[in-house]
């Protein structure tokens, strides 16, 4: 293959890539949290609604999933559920994934396609003896259980009708009781009840003392026409973040036209607030006629109106944080990001991130160098937001993962690319982010001897999930990182086929034996990351080169006649795995480069990528044979059973980097 067929092939998986992954401004709905909707594990509870239900009560629940984009999906349920999807009953399968605490009230799976938009979701659930609440989980078919995360697809839960329309939540029906006719399961033959918004305010009025125990407020909204303002207590009025108008009390008068309108209030003897009563007022992200959705404001932070800002909570003069609520009483502006794989704090995609990012700047793409940079700026932009958030509602409305940073998965490879971030940009909220991940290494588990763990296990993916972050960390981090990669390999190495387990079992004392060809990509990639950022006359070099050209040998004994590496790599029974593939050509790439391993073996990589090329990227671009993710198993059976997926993030990005890397070699 010539190096102009691996480039027409990039633009091919970069095509496919891109299609539905394009950055998307960060929007801003209301969030009442809707009566027995549950948010944390988005779910419903008829328990709080009907306290009189009784077994064999029927309930529905309606909710719109908004889809960023097109996907194969499964939805996962629990208790006695019944679902339609988009105005069919879906397929249903048994998931290895389903964790034990789901056996007490069962969970069904269904595999079902969602769409870029509008996705209809009826749930009808039979009451138990004691259970009259449901969960509901989505992910697909390599981590079906995943829901809240940034795992994939997020999708957001939003009412589909009604006077709360497009909020976050769901809607439910009147309780049907046992032994009553039950309709379908379509949204247009059940009898909705709610929720339902309060009644809307008859007069813009702000009248602070009755709404904040702080002695200053500030309100704002988008307005136009001729505005009006009386108050008869202390205000300043800016437009467009400009001082226009100051006084004691009286009446203010401006023309507008869509401009940022904020008003700010001090509390006096006199009075604390204002009325608007002329001019036409709204939010411009959340569309609507009603007046208590037409203005938002916080209260308790100094001179709030000459800082106006949309992405970090604010600090009161207590020290307590906040940000801006409606009109509306418990209701609250509240920021979501709905795309697939722009600004997601999950390790799959962020590494898919980095191939792309890495691939760009070898063949010079600055246009999707700059499409790097701005999903970090939005990482780094909301991270304070969302622990807020997170702790407000108990749950967040994304970068979920970020507010639990306690194992490598959620830390490493975001921490990897916060640091190549940095170096592009020299960004200080950057360099802040990097040091929360550094802090964070500090919550995750480990041996006596300072080994990370995962408390039960120890597994190959952790090689990546830590070492090329404290690699670049650089320092006393280098010699942790090979702290690390001892530790690890002492549980997980094989000597007599110089591969690697891919689990081992604490309790047990022992690996599963077991080398899958993913976990042992990350294993030399990540050795391939530590070798790139190891100083040269660094004194454990040589033993990190040692275990990088033993692996090596050890990887390439297993090839396959064909070219390609196996999902289990030293069983050819097993289908040819391309995510695996694919980090091995990498780092072995990057060893030929760089003079860690003979040249001799650059065929060998260029007849695995044209066997990758050849049975695992389509005509129009979509990675293939991407194997699922996997769980922890004793058993050789489980892994050889491991499905494939189209366009997985553990694959298409390793996919641009492989081929950035080989095409030297063509």
């Amino acid at each position: 293959m010539s190096k102009e067929l691996v480039k027409n092939q990039i633009e091919l998986i970069l095509k496919q890539m891109m299609a539905k992954r394009k950055p998307e401004e960060v929007s801003y709905v209301p969030y009442s949290n809707p009566m027995g909707y549950n948010p944390c594990w988005p779910g419903f509870d008829f328990e709080k609604i009907y306290p009189e239900w009784k077994e064999g009560d029927t309930g529905y629940v309606v909710t719109n999933l908004l889809g960023p984009c097109d996907r194969d999906l499964v939805i996962s349920v629990t208790g006695d559920c019944d679902i339609s999807f988009n105005g069919e009953i879906p397929e249903s399968y048994q998931s290895e994934f389903v964790a034990p605490p789901f056996k007490v009230h069962g969970i069904n799976s269904y595999r079902v396609k969602f769409r870029e938009g509008d996705n209809i979701l009826v749930v009808r659930q039979k009451a138990g003896s004691d259970y009259f609440k449901f969960e509901i989980y989505i992910g697909d078919e390599s981590g079906p259980i995943m829901w809240p995360t940034e795992y994939i697809y997020k999708t957001r839960p939003v009412i589909p009708f009604g006077s709360m329309k497009d909020m976050e939540g769901m809607a439910f029906s009147r309780i049907y009781k046992k032994g009553e006719e039950l309709p379908s399961l379509t949204a247009e033959t059940v009898e909705w009840i709610g929720p339902e918004a309060p009644e809307d305010v008859k007069e813009i009025d702000f009248d602070f003392v009755s709404m904040t125990e702080y002695d200053t407020a500030c309100a704002l909204t988008w307005a136009k026409g001729d505005v009006k303002i009386t108050h008869n207590g202390p205000v300043r009025v800016y437009m467009d973040g400009k001082k226009v108008y100051e006084a004691e009390n009286g009446l203010y008068e401006g023309n507008y036209r869509g401009e940022l309108l904020c008003v700010e209030a001090d509390k006096t003897i006199a009075g604390f607030g204002f009325k608007a009563i002329s001019g036409e007022f709204s939010i411009p992200e959340f569309r609507t006629d009603r007046r208590d959705l037409s203005w938002i404001w916080l209260a308790g932070v100094e001179n709030a109106a000459e800082n106006i800002q949309f992405k970090k909570p604010y600090v009161c003069t207590d020290g307590n944080k906040t940000f801006f609520r409606y009109l509306r009483k418990d209701t609250f502006y509240r920021p979501y990001l709905n795309t697939c794989f722009f600004g997601q704090w999950f390790y799959a995609i962020q590494v898919g991130h980095y191939g792309l990012l890495k691939m760009a700047q070898k063949l010079g793409k600055k246009i999707l160098i700059d499409y790097f940079i701005a999903s970090r700026e939005l990482l780094c932009d909301y991270y304070d937001y969302i622990q807020y958030d997170n702790e407000k509602f108990g749950a967040a409305s994304f970068l979920y993962s970020s507010t639990k940073l306690k194992d490598l998965d959620s830390i490493g490879t975001i921490g990897m690319n916060i640091w190549e971030y940095i170096q592009l940009t020299g960004s200080e909220s950057g360099k802040e982010m990097l040091e929360v991940l550094r802090k964070s290494l500090d919550n995750v588990p480990r041996t006596e001897d300072g080994t990370f763990y995962r408390i039960k296990t120890f597994w190959a993916d952790d090689f990546f999930m830590s070492i090329p972050f404290l690699a670049r960390l650089g320092g006393d981090y280098i010699a942790e990182a090979v702290h690390h990669m001892r530790g690890f390999s002492e549980k997980l190495y094989m000597p007599d086929k110089k591969i690697y387990s891919h689990i081992y079992f604490v309790e047990e004392g022992k690996a599963n034996c077991i080398p899958w060809g993913r976990g042992n990509g990350w294993v030399i990639f990540a050795l391939s990351e530590l070798l790139m950022h190891m100083p040269e006359n660094h004194p454990e070099r040589e033993e990190v080169l040692e275990r990088f050209r033993d692996l090596t040998e050890g990887i390439l004994s297993y090839q396959g006649e064909k070219g390609m590496w196996h999902q289990v790599i030293d069983d050819h029974e097993t289908y040819e795995e391309s995510s695996g593939t694919g980090m091995y050509i990498i780092a072995m790439s990057r060893g030929i480069k760089n003079g860690w391993i003979d040249k001799s073996i650059a065929p060998k990589l260029v007849k695995a990528w044209n066997r990758l090329a050849e049975i695992c990227i389509d005509e129009d671009g979509n990675a293939l044979n991407v194997c699922t993710g996997s769980g922890c198993h004793m058993g050789r059976e489980y892994y050889k059973k491991l499905g494939s997926t189209v366009n997985d993030d553990h694959g298409i990005g390793i996919f641009l980097l492989a081929a950035s890397e080989v095409i030297d070699f063509m």
